[in-house]
């Protein structure tokens, strides 16, 4: 029973907690971002320097996550509609 729930525990933690992009996720430079969703980032989390972005599409509209890192190394995303209405903070 006990190697039963720990096969189970190693699989939620592999398959649920993966931090990796989803295989439609599409790479953007920073820079090509739409200015609104990088701004609404920034005000949500003003001390992250964001250095990567993702575009990916929820339901028909797209939403770009942005990843970073605070001056502690900590990693944070921000998932943010083009208009720069916040989907979810990370």
């Amino acid at each position: 029973m006990q190697r039963s729930l720990l096969v189970w525990l190693l699989l939620f933690l592999a398959v649920g907690c993966s931090e990796a992009p989803g295989p439609k996720d599409q790479v953007v430079p920073i820079d090509q971002v739409p200015k609104a969703a990088v701004e609404a980032a920034q005000k949500q989390l003003p001390d992250i320097k964001f250095q990567t972005a993702y575009k990916k599409k929820v339901g028909e509209e797209e939403v770009y996550e942005l990843r970073g890192k605070n001056a502690q190394g900590r990693v944070r995303e921000a998932e943010v509609y083009a208009d720069g209405r916040i989907y979810e903070i990370e």
